[in-house]
């Protein structure tokens, strides 16, 4: 069985895209990376029979699987407003960039801005989440794609390869859904992103992979050659035929990867590191009826912790591994995040890992914007 969350300590894949300063290091001397590990109740739910690869295991009938406070990581009102409805994260030369998911305005009429957080804030923030964060605009010019992709829903994902950049995009144009994958420019000045640029005659429209509405490409990530699109949904009972769109920076689909079946939703994925591992954010609202299942695998498998024993909702981070022909789901056990005691679920939108520290993940306007820091130990 693989470490937990072993990429932690490795890191990702060495590159110019993705390049944190020595204070970073330093950190990993200040802190003991806390951890609400909680004491679990003897028993969890009673789950159906599982369905999929994890079937021949038998279910836990005990679980003592930790969970993880989540640092609310102040910001200024301008980025804290609901109407950014953040949709990703993603690192460019250490700097967190995070992508509205209209950066135009819902109504697409106003100048185009996302924004960034600083790799030296990054580190403040670090050391400490009860400070507001200190961020920077960037103008960003979708080269008029809000206006001609018909039913367009904005950018739901991107990833930086050093001054270009990738966004996905979601539209109801089709029947009902149609996505696409975008290619970008970046303009630096001073060690920051001064403007982002799309290119619309640089665009891939990637195969839906069911029929639900409101379902779309989510994620996207790299491993420092290929770019991987994932779709929203991957649950058995949703998708019966999982993959991955493998593409080249020119946006050539490579291949359809098939991958190990999730329930719920995947939002956002992590760098992949060296080795071929990332992680990415499972979350699933219980309103959303349309994906709820008889039974879910990871929690039979592992047990569930005890903010997850009292609650329908899921928020865990799981780990992957990208195969020469499959995407496999690594047998360890998800970091579950500690549930707010309001009940409230948190619609998590965005992640990014911070190597040998944690992750920070972001939410759209559910229940609020919130910036989140998730230390590992």
């Amino acid at each position: 069985m693989i470490p937990l969350w072993r990429f932690l300590i490795l890191g990702p894949m060495s590159s110019k895209d993705f390049n944190f300063s020595k204070t970073i290091s330093l950190l990993l001397l200040i802190f003991t990376l806390t951890a609400c590990s909680c004491t679990a109740k003897t028993s969890h739910k009673e789950q159906p029979a599982a369905i999929g690869e994890l079937n021949e295991v038998n279910p836990l009938t005990t679980t003592s699987i930790g969970e993880y406070m989540v640092y609310a990581v102040p910001l200024p009102e301008v980025v804290a407003s609901p109407s950014m409805e953040f949709s990703g994260l993603a690192w460019h030369d250490g700097d967190l960039v995070l992508l509205p998911q209209y950066p135009h305005g819902i109504m697409g009429n106003r100048d185009g801005v996302i924004y960034a957080i600083p790799a030296g804030e990054v580190e403040n923030i670090i050391a400490d989440p009860e400070a507001e964060a200190v961020v920077y605009a960037i103008e960003f010019d979708d080269d008029g794609l809000r206006k001609t992709l018909a039913g367009f829903e904005g950018f739901e994902s991107l990833v930086f390869f050093g001054d270009t950049v990738f966004l996905t995009i979601e539209t109801h144009g089709g029947s009902p859904m149609k996505a696409f994958l975008v290619k970008g420019g970046v303009e630096t000045k001073d060690g920051k992103i001064e403007s982002i640029t799309l290119f619309s005659n640089q665009i891939v429209e990637l195969s839906v992979q069911n029929s639900n509405r409101n379902a779309s490409y989510e994620a996207i990530t790299t491993d420092g050659e290929y770019l991987y699109a994932f779709y929203e949904q991957y649950g058995y009972e949703q998708n019966p035929n999982p993959y991955v769109v493998k593409l080249d920076q020119d946006l050539n689909v490579i291949a359809e990867i098939p991958f190990d079946p999730v329930n719920y939703r995947l939002t956002d994925a992590g760098q992949i590191d060296r080795d071929g591992y990332f992680g990415m954010i499972n979350y699933f609202f219980p309103g959303d009826e349309h994906l709820q299942v008889s039974s879910d695998p990871i929690s039979v498998r592992y047990g569930l912790p005890e903010s997850h024993l009292q609650s329908d909702i899921v928020e865990r981070l799981l780990r992957f591994k990208v195969e020469p022909d499959h995407i496999t789901l690594v047998d360890e056990a998800p970091v579950y995040l500690r549930l707010p005691d309001d009940g409230e679920a948190r619609n998590w939108e965005g992640f990014a890992e911070i190597p040998g520290l944690g992750f920070f993940v972001v939410t759209d306007s559910f229940p609020n914007t919130m910036l989140g820091l998730i230390k590992i130990r």
